[in-house]
């Protein structure tokens, strides 16, 4: 005959604060994860000096970042993406938020995704 076990589990609703904490625990796992796959493929073209990882930590824009990081001035971007410079340096010192053709034309421009400069 086999024997089962019988263990009793209670149970509870978590409240929006314990809830929160898990949902953050599982995107620092998430992170990790994405971090140790990265190191496993070694370095790409589009990796990022820590330098301007640091910026974009620290709240910097992305779009200006990428920018920079292709080597690229405001011009260029501006008429590689056919967008206004003025609106481009308004979306860069986030004085305005950038539409989404905007934001669109300017990643392929910069062979981003729309991801990479919207997190």
């Amino acid at each position: 005959m086999k024997q089962t076990h019988h263990t009793e589990k209670s149970t509870r609703p978590v409240t929006r604060a314990e809830f929160k904490a898990i949902q953050q625990r599982i995107e620092d796992i998430e992170d990790r994860f994405d971090l140790l796959q990265a190191h496993a493929r070694g370095p790409s073209e589009d990796a990022w000096p820590d330098s301007f990882a640091k910026r974009l930590v620290n709240g910097e824009n992305p779009l200006r970042l990428w920018r920079e990081f292709r080597g690229m001035t405001l011009d260029q971007l501006s008429k590689a993406a056919d967008v206004s410079k003025s609106y481009l340096s308004e979306v860069e010192n986030n004085i305005k938020g950038g539409s989404v053709a905007f934001l669109k034309a300017c990643a392929k421009a910069l062979n981003i995704s729309l991801e990479d400069i919207t997190g």
